[in-house]
């Protein structure tokens, strides 16, 4: 509840940023572009500042926010192809839980993968330590199917 605060927060000073840059009020914009900043240093806030700077003709700073934001893509994937090739490479040794985690940490930026893949950890610890209790997970997991088919 409060990431999704924090990003409807972060959403609102990027917004506002941009209703002021539209009427060229430098200041107010520059100030709400910081405040997103402070909140949470993504990408779109630093493009955004970038925008704003080359708007206003200080080319040097909004260069080197362009570069800062380009390295960090590239190095993101170059960690997102790593953490997969390890991963797999736990697969062939079938250590499952730990290629599960290499999965997890270069899906964290894709919360819809890497919560696909906690939960294939969580089902292999739950067969691990509980047979009864993986029999259980595998029974709800039938029987929601079968009432899913119903429907």
């Amino acid at each position: 509840m409060l990431r999704w605060k924090r990003r409807k927060e972060l959403r609102g000073h990027i917004e506002r940023g941009e209703l002021y840059l539209s009427r060229m009020d430098y200041i107010r914009a520059h100030s709400e572009y910081l405040r997103a900043m402070i909140l949470d240093t993504i990408q779109p806030s630093k493009v955004n500042l970038a925008k704003l700077y080359r708007k206003f003709g200080m080319l040097d700073k909004a260069h080197a926010y362009i570069r800062e934001v380009k390295e960090e893509w590239y190095y993101g994937q170059r960690y997102y192809d790593h953490a997969l090739k390890v991963g797999y490479s736990y697969l062939e040794e079938d250590n499952f839980l730990d290629a599960y985690w290499q999965f997890f940490k270069g899906s964290r930026n894709y919360p819809d993968v890497a919560i696909k893949y906690l939960n294939k950890a969580y089902k292999r610890l739950s067969f691990a330590f509980s047979g009864r209790k993986g029999c259980l997970y595998a029974g709800r997991k039938k029987n929601k199917r079968r009432y899913q088919s119903a429907l």
